[in-house]
C-alpha cells in the first residue's frame, strides 16, 4: 500500500485518505494514519499552507486536522497569521479540534473582525473543549463583542447540552441586542428544560419581532405543547417570519398543534387559510 501511496498523485492520495479516514474509527483509523504518515502526505499537506490559492491553504488547514503532531500544531499557528481570514479560522478550528488550543477570545483576536463575521465561527466555537466553556459564556455575555458573534456562542453554547449554562441564557434572553436574546430564547427551547419555559413564554409576547420568531421556533423545538394555542394566535403575527415560525412549531407539536392548524385552516377569511397552508405546507418540508 506504501508503494502504491508514493507513486500515486499528491492530489489524487489526498482526496481518498480524506474520504476514508471519515469512514474509519480507533485502531483501523491509527493504521490508515501511519500509513500516510510514513508515504510523507501530512508534509506535503503542510506544504500546502504555503500555496499561493486561498482555497488550497484552507482545505490545507481542514485536512491536517487527521494528523495530529507537534509539527501540526507549529503548521496550524503558523496559519494563523496567514494573510486571508478563511485560512486564520481553519487553522483555528483545527487547533481546537485537535485540543491545541483553548483561549477562545485569543483565536478571535488572531483571526480577526472579517473572520469574525463567518458562518463558521459557530464551528469554531462549537469545537470548543470543556475547559473552554467558561470563556464561551463570558464571550456571549459580553455587551462589548459584537452582536453576530455573541451570538454564534449562545448557539454553541446550547449544542452541549450542558444545563450548568441555564441560568446565564435565562439572563442572555432578556439582553439588549434583541440577536443576542433571540439566540438564547432559541437556546432554552434547545435545551428544553421546564425552568426555561416562563422566559421562552415572555418573549413570545415582546413587542420584537425577532424575539417572538425565536420563542416560536424554542415552542416546537422544545415541544412545549401546552403553548400551542399562543402559537395558533401568532399565525396572525405581522410578521410573516413569525407567522412561518409559529406555523413550522405547531407542526412539531402533535395532536394540540394540529387542532390550532385546522383552526387556522378552516375558518376565518380565505385569504388567511390559503396563508397558513401554504406556510405549513413550507415547513413541513423543511
Amino acid at each position: 500500500m506504501l508503494s502504491i501511496l508514493k507513486a500515486s498523485q499528491p492530489k489524487t492520495v489526498i482526496k481518498v485518505a480524506f474520504d476514508f479516514m471519515q469512514m474509519v474509527r480507533g485502531e483501523e483509523a491509527e493504521k490508515v494514519r501511519a500509513v500516510l504518515q510514513r508515504s510523507g502526505l501530512p508534509d506535503y499537506i503542510r506544504r500546502q499552507l504555503r500555496s499561493s490559492r486561498v482555497s488550497m491553504r484552507v482545505h490545507a488547514a481542514e485536512l491536517l486536522q487527521l494528523f495530529p503532531a507537534p509539527s501540526t500544531r507549529t503548521a496550524l499557528l503558523r496559519a494563523l497569521r496567514d494573510a486571508h481570514p478563511e485560512v486564520r479560522l481553519a487553522a483555528a478550528i483545527g487547533l481546537l479540534k485537535l485540543g491545541y488550543q483553548d483561549r477562545l477570545r485569543d483565536l478571535l483576536e488572531l483571526v480577526g473582525p472579517t473572520a469574525q463575521h463567518s458562518a463558521r465561527v459557530f464551528e469554531m466555537f462549537n469545537n470548543a473543549p470543556p475547559q473552554a466553556y467558561s470563556e464561551l459564556l463570558k464571550i456571549a455575555a459580553d455587551p462589548r463583542m459584537d452582536d453576530f458573534v455573541r451570538s454564534e456562542a449562545i448557539r454553541a453554547m446550547a449544542t452541549k447540552g450542558d444545563l450548568s449554562f441555564l441560568a446565564a441564557l435565562k439572563k442572555l434572553s432578556t439582553d439588549a441586542s434583541p440577536v443576542v436574546a433571540a439566540a438564547a430564547v432559541e437556546a432554552l427551547g434547545r435545551l428544553g428544560h421546564p425552568t426555561g419555559v416562563s422566559d421562552i413564554r415572555r418573549a413570545l409576547e415582546s413587542d420584537i419581532w425577532e424575539l417572538r420568531a425565536a420563542a416560536a421556533e424554542a415552542m416546537g423545538r422544545g415541544g412545549f405543547y401546552m403553548f400551542a394555542h399562543e402559537l395558533g394566535s401568532l399565525l396572525h403575527d405581522p410578521e410573516w417570519v413569525v407567522q412561518y415560525a409559529a406555523a413550522k412549531a405547531l407542526a412539531r407539536l402533535g395532536a394540540e398543534g394540529q387542532k390550532q392548524l385546522e383552526i387556522a385552516t378552516t375558518s376565518g377569511p380565505v385569504a388567511d387559510r390559503q396563508k397558513v397552508e401554504l406556510m405549513l405546507k413550507e415547513a413541513r418540508a423543511n
